[in-house]
């Protein structure tokens, strides 16, 4: 009987220079074939409150054996994805049904969002926009009118939401940026419009931070 090897990592796209594309096997982004740091990883090297339950940092792994705080992050995750690809399509007029395997709540948020952006009047709207240089990369939820949002489908945003947001502000040029949050308990989405200078400078430290940690990582005394 025959065996057939298969290769174990995704075969990265070839790219014209100076190009900014994203992997559609392992959704990294590379420029002029190489991959870029992600911005949540950039935010990543903020400290990190320690689960309430297993006691482990709160974006982590958490405890092997078990820990109900993660399932719930991981739902909220899969909640959340489902909810940024229906507004996504549904704002480029791609979306003509709910794909199989909508979730409930999934359906309900996307429809207050839906909803929310029918009666702005937007004149210049993008989505799922590829924003980097030639060391950090991220892909932002929505551009409107030279405006970033990244849409939050949680029960509060938190600080850390509005550093990842400035670090698409700062690699894509734009002059505004804010979160778009959306929740079960709110019967319209919430504009939260941010300091871009303040939060930008935020991002710069993380950036450096992680620049630090790097470098750090290869230094032989």
């Amino acid at each position: 009987m025959s065996t057939v090897a298969t290769r174990e990592v995704c075969l990265h796209p070839s790219m014209p220079r100076g190009g900014l594309v994203q992997c559609a096997d392992c959704h990294g982004l590379f420029r002029d074939d190489k991959k870029l740091v992600s911005v949540s990883k950039i935010v990543g090297m903020l400290p990190q409150e320690p689960c309430s339950e297993c006691k482990f940092p709160m974006w982590g792994d958490h405890d092997p054996r078990g820990c109900s705080v993660k399932k719930n992050i991981e739902n909220a995750k899969e909640r959340g994805s489902q909810v940024d690809a229906l507004f996504s399509a549904y704002v480029m007029g791609k979306l003509s049904k709910f794909p199989i395997g909508t979730r409930d709540d999934s359906e309900a948020l996307f429809n207050k969002l839906a909803d929310w952006f029918d009666k702005q009047r937007f004149t210049d709207v993008e989505a799922q926009v590829l924003v980097g240089d030639d060391e950090v990369g991220g892909v932002l939820d929505l551009r409107v009118d030279g405006m970033i949002l990244d849409i939050k489908a949680v029960y509060d945003p938190s600080p850390t939401h509005a550093i990842q947001v400035a670090g698409y502000a700062f690699l894509g040029n734009a002059d505004r940026c804010g979160i778009l949050h959306v929740t079960a308990r709110h019967n319209t989405p919430r504009l939260i419009t941010l300091d871009r200078e303040r939060v930008v400078d935020d991002f710069l430290m993380c950036r450096q931070m992680w620049r630090t940690a790097e470098r750090l990582k290869r230094l032989k005394l």
